[in-house]
């Protein structure tokens, strides 16, 4: 009944319960207290206890789910897990940091390789987190040992991990194995080793230099390639061939080959020594009972033994350690090696050219199932000059044509020629030396190989400024022409340049190119920190397509000589990317800039590529 008094019996509709203030009637809706007449209304012990029990509930069911998160295991994932299931899942990841990490300072990004066994994948990280790395010093080190935390994301075949907080990067250093060069093996990759041993070789190139390192007694030998950008106080020019190193490195493989991956600059000693000498040996003696043989019957039963063979020089050719001589007795054509060792006591050894006699005793082998003959024994190797030997070439010297290197047409390849220019650069490159040179109407680069320069009068002053003649073979390198000397009695060098006018003229010509915006086409070994800002044309062919994030990196050969540069979508606007194969000839034209020490020529619009 006395519910029915709070009812409105006037209204169509029954006035909702407690809506209502009890003692003025008025509305006051969710109100407790009415603000008309200021009386208090009485609320439902129910609903009192349903806004306690709502708030209980879910400030219990944050605390559940926090202490859940909190106490649950990021899974782990192994790198050969990986795939399109796994992007952007947030795991954890234990392996082997395998090379030395890299940071850009501008771009403010951190990168290194994870080997956990299964395979390898980078770690990165970017903006404040990699600034908080690297200025922490928490970096890793090849051998390293690394825990690491965050999202893995996949590109196509490219898979990487992003480290979200600095702290979820845990970094255990292990403990070194001392060891002889002689006692590293294959089966400790991964290990990081301490070791000493003297260096047998060393190889400089623009952004590394690769050592090779030997036991004291060089019965085993391991390579190191240490890069500028991770040991800057390095002094390549301090390390020579005999000097001490000790050092701590993780044990890796290159291609099959043994590898020491140095750590850093305070876990390296370096001990300047002295220089050794090589000593040349006439090699093994064979018997002086060798039975005589035509090539022709030579069988796999004689494998070992000493035969005694004659015939006349097909072929030679320049091969790492030595050379590589076709010979035919009339009988059979059989192809084989001189090493280095030997070839330097063999007497008359310049006359080892095509059209040569040759005769010596040797021990039969097999290469890539062809058997072969081969020499052991320096002065037993007998050559006697053929027609086309050195020294009948060398009588024909004066009857060469003097031509100029724009008259050089294909008409030409393989006729003897006599050029004559000034040397504008040189380089050192295995096996010899490349030297480009100008004769006023034109440039060239050609190459002058160790068994030839070691003949040279004046082989000292091949050096730029200074004036070269010389008689040699027409040829074609890479669609270019080219002389090639190829006896060092005929190649002169003067000092100083023979046609200044035409270098002035050449010089003014370039300059007037970089005044115009004209684009200089240059060589990738003529590449320098002189043309930097300038405008040049290269040409190439492209051996590595990357993609990253805006464009692609692009890396083009010419002969010896890379180049990699940035082909950025945004500048390069209705270009054909796709074009881009691994083997395909291209022509780039653009701005010589310099990116972390590497020069590289960028291209500023869609037609200053051309894909042929």
């Amino acid at each position: 009944m006395e519910k029915m008094k709070n009812i409105d019996s006037t209204s169509a509709f029954p006035k909702q319960e407690g809506a209502y203030c009890p003692s003025c009637g008025r509305y006051i809706g969710p109100y407790v207290v009415c603000p008309y007449c200021g009386a208090r209304k009485k609320e439902r012990i129910s609903t009192k206890l349903l806004k306690i029990f709502s708030l209980s509930f879910s400030i219990i069911g944050v605390i559940i789910i926090w202490w859940a998160a909190s106490h649950h295991m990021v899974p782990t994932l192994r790198a050969a897990e990986i795939s399109n299931t796994t992007n952007f899942a947030y795991v954890q990841m234990k392996g082997v940091c395998t090379r030395n990490y890299s940071y850009d300072e501008k771009q403010k990004s951190l990168a290194f390789p994870l080997d956990d066994g299964t395979g390898t994948i980078w770690i990165k990280a970017y903006s404040a987190q990699a600034e908080e790395i690297y200025n922490s010093g928490n970096l890793p080190k090849p051998g390293d040992s690394v825990f690491v935390e965050g999202t893995v994301r996949m590109k196509g075949d490219y898979q990487y991990m992003i480290v979200n907080l600095s702290e979820k990067l845990r970094i255990k250093e292990p403990q070194p194995i001392e060891l002889d060069i002689s006692e590293i093996t294959d089966s400790l990759w991964g290990t990081v080793v301490k070791t000493a041993g003297i260096l047998n070789s060393v190889r400089k190139y623009e952004n590394s230099i690769k050592f090779q390192l030997c036991s004291p007694n060089a019965d085993a030998c391991v390579e190191m390639y240490v890069y500028y950008k991770n040991f800057p106080n390095l002094d390549p020019d301090d390390y020579e061939r005999g000097d001490t190193v000790a050092l701590l490195g993780m044990v890796s493989s290159y291609k099959g080959k043994l590898q020491l991956s140095p750590r850093s600059e305070d876990e390296w000693w370096h001990k300047k020594g002295e220089k050794p000498t090589r000593k040349w040996t006439s090699g093994q003696k064979p018997p002086a009972d060798a039975k005589e043989v035509r090539l022709k019957d030579l069988t796999k039963d004689m494998l070992g033994q000493y035969v005694k063979v004659s015939g006349t020089v097909r072929m030679v050719k320049q091969i790492k350690g030595g050379v590589l001589v076709k010979m035919d007795d009339g009988t059979e054509i059989v192809t084989f090696p001189i090493w280095d060792r030997i070839l330097e006591t063999v007497p008359n050894a310049d006359d080892l050219q095509k059209g040569a006699k040759i005769s010596f005793t040797g021990k039969v082998g097999e290469y890539k199932g062809n058997l072969q003959v081969v020499p052991t024994y320096g002065p037993d190797v007998i050559i006697t000059a053929g027609k086309t030997s050195y020294k009948s070439a060398a009588q024909k010297s004066s009857e060469a044509k003097e031509i100029k290197i724009a008259d050089l047409t294909k008409d030409l390849i393989g006729q003897q020629v006599k050029v004559s220019g000034e040397i504008k650069w040189t380089k050192n490159i295995k096996g010899g030396i490349l030297v480009g040179m100008n004769d006023g109407t034109g440039d060239m680069t050609f190459p002058i190989w160790d068994k030839v320069k070691k003949h040279i009068p004046d082989k000292d002053k091949i050096a730029e400024g200074n004036t070269i003649t010389f008689i040699g073979k027409v040829g074609e390198y890479k669609g270019k022409l080219q002389v090639v000397p190829k006896w060092g009695e005929n190649v002169w060098i003067t000092e100083g340049s023979s046609s200044p006018q035409s270098s002035e003229s050449k010089t003014q010509t370039d300059e007037t190119k970089k005044s115009s915006g004209e684009p200089i086409k240059i060589q990738l070994i003529e590449l320098t920190d002189d043309l930097m800002g300038q405008i040049v044309t290269v040409e190439g062919e492209i051996t590595k397509i990357k993609e990253v994030r805006g464009g692609y990196i692009i890396t083009i050969r010419q002969g010896d000589e890379y180049m990699s540069t940035p082909f950025w979508k945004r500048s390069l606007k209705n270009f054909d990317f796709d074009a881009l194969e691994k083997g395909t000839e291209i022509t780039i034209t653009g701005e010589v800039k310099e990116y972390r020490g590497n020069l590289q020529v960028v291209p500023r619009s869609a037609d200053d590529v051309i894909v042929k």
